[in-house]
């Protein structure tokens, strides 16, 4: 059984792993994810067997009791013989009791104890800890100690490039860096779009803020875009118009794969999905952080430049076209192979292992 959060880059990861487990095992497959989501589901986990578990609206605010109870119910109906989970483990996960079953934790680097940053589930544990404390203490369970431990699990695969997080020394076997994961929409590219090229491409999954059209006019002068593409997934629809001398095309969800190839120069939110399939590609990364776990991301790519990050105190104007070719040359320098798509592969590999074994 796997458990997903509600973003997009959770289900849209674990759909990925899926899709690569069914050539390696014939163990039958379930995903549980809080319900609604901000997205069309069934578009983006087709031929995948859902389980949604419904919160309440009193309960959006701190999901973890209710989400824990009825996962707890599922798991013996289900009686899993493997757990993995892809979520925010504070919000979704701190005080639910699982089976005595093995568990795998499928995350980023960055939020672990790994890199040790002051994550956006730090702040949600010392805001809501008590209320953890006490469910945890009236279910019988040991006292949960940071938010760091609702990562630990029997083993914790990272979907990042082995060559970001081999500078954080692992603090135990159970580590394992397994290479980017990103998602990727079927189906073809607009008509529209097929003759573009050097334009600006804004992947913003389903997490990033609405981005202002004279911001990204902005950005694609600085990199001499003329045309500019928005894919977010809780966009209101397709939409194509005229914003001065820029035409800028929106849309829910597009092949992304066949865009990043043809752009100038990309704006992520900070996702680690569609920002690793930007360096892949070799492309200029501006970064525009929804919160604070993406600007972490965003802090890390920027300290090496790999990326810039933007926010409200750094200005545009500051991005000088000698930085940009040093950017271009930095992720040159590391190889975007060492980047590639590589982490659903590994993932349903060692996910398989335990399976069988």
């Amino acid at each position: 059984m796997f458990i997903s959060g509600p973003a997009l880059g959770h289900l849209s990861r674990i759909v990925q792993v899926v899709r690569q487990l069914r050539a390696l095992t014939d163990a039958e497959v379930s995903i549980a994810m809080p319900s609604p989501a901000r997205f069309n589901v069934g578009q983006y986990a087709e031929n995948v067997r859902l389980i949604p578990l419904d919160i309440d609206q009193e309960d959006q605010e701190f999901p973890a009791i209710s989400f824990g109870n009825q996962l707890e119910e599922l798991f013996s109906h289900e009686r899993p013989d493997l757990i993995v989970h892809d979520c925010n483990p504070v919000r979704w996960l701190s005080t639910t009791r699982f089976p005595n079953c093995p568990r795998v934790c499928v995350t980023n680097f960055f939020l672990t104890r790994l890199a040790n940053l002051p994550t956006d589930q730090k702040l949600s544990f010392s805001r809501y800890g008590n209320l953890i404390k006490n469910e945890r203490s009236r279910k019988g369970m040991p006292v949960m100690k940071d938010a760091y431990e609702g990562y630990e699990a029997d083993q914790v695969l990272l979907a990042d490039p082995p060559i970001l997080v081999d500078s954080f020394e692992a603090t135990s076997h159970r580590y394992h860096a397994c290479g980017a994961c990103w998602w990727e929409a079927a189906g073809n590219l607009p008509p529209e779009l097929e003759q573009l090229d050097n334009f600006l491409l804004c992947s913003l999954g389903s997490t990033g803020k609405k981005l202002n059209d004279h911001f990204v006019r902005k950005v694609a002068d600085k990199y001499g875009c003329r045309d500019i593409v928005i894919a977010q997934a809780c966009t209101k629809g397709e939409n194509v118009r005229k914003v001065g001398s820029h035409t800028i095309y929106s849309y829910k969800s597009v092949p992304l794969s066949r865009l990043v190839p043809k752009a100038g120069a990309i704006i992520t939110q900070g996702g680690a999905g569609s920002t690793y399939q930007a360096l892949a590609a070799g492309k200029p990364v501006v970064i525009v952080p929804t919160h604070t776990n993406h600007a972490l991301l965003g802090r890390l790519l920027s300290k090496q430049r790999l990326a810039y990050m933007y926010t409200k105190n750094w200005k545009l104007g500051l991005l000088s076209r000698d930085a940009v070719e040093k950017m271009r040359s930095e992720i040159s320098r590391i190889g975007p192979q060492s980047v590639e798509n590589s982490g659903p592969g590994a993932i349903a590999t060692r996910i398989a292992d335990l399976v069988t074994a």
